[in-house]
């Protein structure tokens, strides 16, 4: 049976096959297009039936019209351009590792994976960087690379269906291997990430500045956090604060250590640093980071008890050979650096911190928070933030007119403390007191200890001096402190005024 003929005119694009009967869809890709799409030319069967092939023809029409006007917008050409090399680069990708390799991997592959990623192609965008963060996610759960850094190539996305872990530590050792590779891939993405966009607010820098806002600490806290953190900046470098691991950390706190740090001292260097990361995690301040790292650091116990490590108190003997040395060292005639006006300051701080439990820098504090009246120092600013009224004793009743004629002087740093705290420890050492429990501080346990020995003192009265609330218990709720009323102002004035240290 002969073919049939066409015997009507048809359509641009349209053509008929005399020999199968068939109608077909053929055009030519517009040349400047023919990269993005992909091909030259377009070819469709329309089938046998002239009317379905008319209505198939239009509908093929109209989407490449549509097709051929969108790709020459500038935008989404090059959204077309890109999505096709994501395309390409993760089907190489997959090509060259593989679904079964890449289906069980797990963190024992750790050397392998660092190994072969290097060879990743070079003309993919972080392709390493991002095959890495992948292989982080699934060989150890840990996201922080993905959420800390800006993945740009969307191929490396492409490829994490294909990661699978099959396997989680299950003894100490293999718990103390996971965390060394866990590491080991971490330090890679850390060296790639030269490169790659930064998240700079998660940085333990600024996570810090932003803690010490929050919290609005004292200016000694502050100090204190910020020299805390500088060590562990120095020592691991300032990174988002989701990328230090726990191997990395003890590493610092065994460090510490060695250095001959005391384990009080090492623990506060670490609690710095992790109530910075608690604090971002409370508030869910990175995403995916829900788990701090030292939580998995154990912190190092101090042998020595309470009454070992506390500052040691000045006994009779001691405090006057002490006042002895600071008049000479502090006093008109003394050939310190310090200015007059300084020293003068220093003998009357010292005074005044024998007879009112403060620490140094919460009497220089008196100067701009708080006042000194005829017989009460206001103290509104501590340490402990705990405001409290005390007695001006009869023996630095001169403290009064020191006050109000500005006796501070020059003693305006923030370090004014820190200044007096380090020259009176030099100048008791070269008195022969080296004992290293023997510091500024220690006149506060030098009151306590006379307040001990005084018949009648009770512990409200010592708390009263100090301004310690603990060994209250609930009674704390009912109990009005000695500090709040004239009468109790006036029995902790009775209690310090009998005491005599020169």
């Amino acid at each position: 049976m002969p073919a049939k003929k066409q015997e009507h005119a048809l359509p641009a694009f349209m053509t008929f096959s005399q020999k199968t009967g068939y109608y077909r869809y053929q055009r030519k890709v517009p040349l400047d297009l023919v990269d993005l799409i992909g091909r030259k030319k377009w070819e469709h069967s329309l089938g046998k039936d002239l009317t379905s092939a008319f209505e198939r023809h239009a509908q093929l029409k109209r989407d490449h019209d549509l097709q051929i006007q969108a790709l020459r917008e500038p935008e989404i050409a090059e959204n077309k351009r890109r999505k096709d090399q994501d395309r390409a680069e993760a089907e190489e990708l997959i090509e060259k590792f593989g679904e079964d390799y890449t289906s069980s991997l797990s963190w024992r592959d750790t050397e392998r994976v660092l190994h072969e990623a290097r060879d990743l192609p070079p003309d993919i965008l972080y392709s390493e960087r991002d095959y890495l963060a992948m292989f982080l996610v699934v060989a150890f759960d840990d996201a922080s690379a993905l959420e800390r850094k800006e993945i740009t190539s969307s191929a490396a996305l492409r490829i994490q269906s294909f990661f699978r872990s099959t396997a989680t530590p299950s003894t100490d050792i293999e718990r103390t291997m996971f965390e060394a590779f866990r590491a080991m891939v971490s330090k890679r993405i850390l060296d790639l990430d030269g490169d790659a966009p930064t998240n700079k607010s998660y940085l333990l820098s600024n996570m810090r500045d932003e803690y010490v806002r929050i919290k609005a600490l004292a200016p000694a806290s502050e100090r204190s956090v910020r020299t805390k953190t500088n060590r562990l900046i120095k020592a691991l470098g300032d990174r988002t604060i989701d990328c230090y691991s726990a191997a990395e950390l003890r590493d610092f706190r065994d460090t510490l250590l060695e250095d001959g740090l005391r384990p009080s001292s090492v623990t506060a260097y670490l609690d710095a640093t992790k109530h910075i990361m608690n604090e971002a995690i409370r508030e869910d301040r990175i995403p995916g980071f829900d788990s701090n790292p030292f939580n998995k650091v154990s912190v190092p116990k101090d042998p020595r008890s309470i009454e070992e490590r506390r500052w040691k108190r000045f006994d009779e003997g001691e405090i006057k050979i002490v006042w002895d040395a600071l008049n000479t060292a502090w006093g008109p005639s003394s050939k310190s650096r310090f200015s007059d006006s300084r020293r003068a300051a220093f003998l009357m701080v010292f005074r005044v911190l024998l007879y009112t439990g403060l620490r140094p820098a919460e009497v220089f504090w008196l100067r701009e928070h708080g006042s000194v009246k005829e017989h009460v120092i206001e103290v509104k600013k501590t340490k402990t933030r705990t405001a409290r009224d005390l007695p001006l004793s009869k023996h630095i009743s001169d403290f009064y007119d020191f006050a109000q004629a500005d006796g501070f002087g020059d003693c305006k740093t923030s370090s004014i403390a820190e200044t007096m705290s380090e020259s009176f420890t030099n100048i008791i050492r070269e008195i022969g007191l080296t004992d290293s429990k023997h510091v500024l501080y220690s006149t506060k346990d030098t009151l306590v200890d006379r307040l001990q020995r005084l018949p009648g003192t009770s512990d409200d009265i010592i708390r009263g001096m100090t301004g310690h609330a603990s060994g209250q218990g609930h009674l704390r709720n009912y109990k009005t402190r000695l500090n709040d009323t004239p009468e109790g102002i006036a029995i902790l004035r009775r209690t310090v005024d009998s005491i005599v240290y020169w």
